[in-house]
């Protein structure tokens, strides 16, 4: 079970002590929502005698097997700190609860300072007050360089096809080159299509931070960088998916499910698809497993082959639309020729 809470806490931040570690305060642990190998862990130390130098942060589970660790990258903990521990294998359930034993350790993995038990929820996010089932405030953090002046369009659309987010964002001297979108929660559970597209730059760099109190940790959800040695206009679209969620706003009509299937599968990129529908009028959209849209065209009657051959070895989702709506969806491995 958690440890009991020694001091009073707000509705929005839980602060639990650690054993042996007076002065060191756990505020949340959670499975970072787009990446299934990476367990983050906020904590915060109010001593100004012990720093935890070089920490060291592992989880076991009851039979006490590391299940996941941090590589050191800081020189100690003071004031608040954000830590990532790398899974050793993506996590099945998102869903479930799990039984840990957090250990802090310090030197490089020399000396075990705490031993923590704690319940593990991957989806609650104790220091927003949101819980489990909650939602992820966050905004959009860029930085951008082309000429003397240029700007970025943004556009988040939810599972329900509502834009939640649309900002321009301008990139000049008066302002360092960089920008800052408005704040915004976004649904656990979710699934959101983001369009970027600007003037022609040198570079950019999009991150999705936490804006919250512990928004100084530089707690990063999602980044984007792009950097090219000529100008370059950006116009791409980013798949977004919180805990596999479900795109709704491309939804899968029951009446309409078809049989589907590409093949073979691995491909060397000349796919063949069977849909079970008319594809008339229909889209195919190829998202690499980041999240990015790298291809996506009209559907054309009596269609039955998709040439990837000149796109890079990789793991990719593959989904058909027709009026609005998902007709399939399958994952699909190109090996390049």
């Amino acid at each position: 079970m958690r440890l009991t809470v020694s001091i009073v806490f707000s509705i929005y931040s839980v602060i639990i002590n650690a054993q042996d570690c007076e002065d060191l305060q756990l505020h949340g642990l959670w499975l970072d929502p787009f990446n299934d190998q990476k367990i983050n862990l906020l904590c915060s130390n109010l001593s100004s005698d012990e720093i935890y130098s070089y920490p060291h942060w592992i989880a076991k589970d009851e039979d006490g097997n590391v299940i996941s660790e941090e590589e050191v990258m800081y020189f100690g903990i003071a004031g608040s700190s954000y830590h990532v521990m790398d899974a050793f294998e993506p996590w099945q359930d998102a869903n479930a609860s799990v039984d840990l034993i957090l250990e802090l350790w310090t030197g490089f993995g020399e000396q075990m300072a705490c031993s923590v038990p704690w319940i593990f929820n991957p989806t609650e996010l104790l220091w927003t007050g949101t819980g489990i089932g909650g939602c992820f405030p966050v905004t959009f953090n860029a930085y951008a360089y082309g000429s003397a002046s240029s700007s970025l369009s943004l556009s988040l659309v939810d599972g329900a096809g509502n834009t939640v987010l649309s900002q321009l964002m301008v990139f000049d001297e008066s302002t360092g080159y960089q920008s800052t979108s408005d704040s915004l929660c976004i649904a656990q559970d979710e699934c959101y299509l983001l369009t970027l597209s600007s003037d022609a730059l040198e570079n950019i760099s999009i991150e999705l931070v936490d804006p919250s109190e512990f928004s100084s940790w530089n707690m990063s959800h999602w980044t984007f960088q792009m950097n090219e040695k000529t100008l370059t206009e950006l116009d791409t679209t980013f798949q977004l998916d919180l805990y596999g969620g479900d795109c709704t706003n491309l939804l899968i009509a029951e009446e309409i499910r078809p049989i589907f299937n590409a093949y073979p599968n691995p491909s060397n990129g000349l796919v063949q698809i069977n849909p079970g529908v008319s594809l008339e009028g229909g889209r195919y959209y190829l998202f690499e497993s980041g999240g990015r849209l790298v291809r996506e065209d009209v559907l054309n009657v009596g269609q039955k082959i998709l040439d990837f051959s000149d796109i890079k070895s990789g793991s990719y989702q593959l989904i058909l639309f027709k009026d609005g709506q998902q007709l399939a969806s399958q994952l699909l491995l190109v090996e390049a020729r």
